[in-house]
C-alpha cells in the first residue's frame, strides 16, 4: 500500500504562470473562434448553388481587416437593394453609429432572428394603443 499523492491546489501556481496560462487560453480561444466559427457564418457555395439572401431586420457583423473580429461593429440590415438578376448584393446596415451601404462580402449573416422588423420584433402601434 502506497500513500496518495500531495494534492497541488491551484493556489500554488504563481500569479505569472496565471497570467501565462490565461493568456495562451484567450489566444487559443480567439484563434479558433475566428477560424472555424466566423468562417462557418459566411459558407463560400459555388454560383450554381442558390444561397439565402439577407432579409430586412436580420442581424449581422461588419467584417474589418483592420480589426480584430471581437471588435467587429454589429448592425441590422434594414433596406436591400436587389440586383437586375434579382440577387441582393448591396445593403443598408443601421449600427450604433449611423447608417452605411455595404456589399453583402463584407458581412457576416448572425444566426436567429432572420426578418424581424426592424423595431425589434414588436407591433409599436398596439403596444401603444394598448395602453
Amino acid at each position: 500500500m502506497s500513500f496518495p499523492e500531495p494534492h497541488t491546489a491551484p493556489d500554488s501556481f504563481s500569479l505569472s504562470s496565471r497570467w501565462s496560462l490565461i493568456q495562451r487560453l484567450r489566444d487559443t480561444f480567439w484563434a479558433r473562434w475566428s477560424s472555424e466559427y466566423l468562417n462557418e457564418l459566411q459558407r463560400r457555395t459555388k454560383w450554381t448553388d442558390v444561397k439565402e439572401d439577407l432579409k430586412v431586420g436580420q442581424l449581422v457583423l461588419l467584417k474589418n481587416a483592420s480589426q480584430i473580429p471581437m471588435k467587429w461593429t454589429l448592425a441590422r440590415v434594414i433596406k436591400i437593394h436587389p440586383g437586375e438578376d434579382g440577387l441582393v448584393r448591396v445593403v443598408d446596415v443601421k449600427t450604433a453609429k449611423g447608417t452605411f451601404t455595404r456589399a453583402v462580402t463584407n458581412l457576416l449573416p448572425l444566426p436567429g432572428d432572420v426578418g424581424l422588423s426592424p423595431n425589434g420584433g414588436r407591433d409599436v402601434i398596439a403596444t401603444k394603443n394598448e395602453l
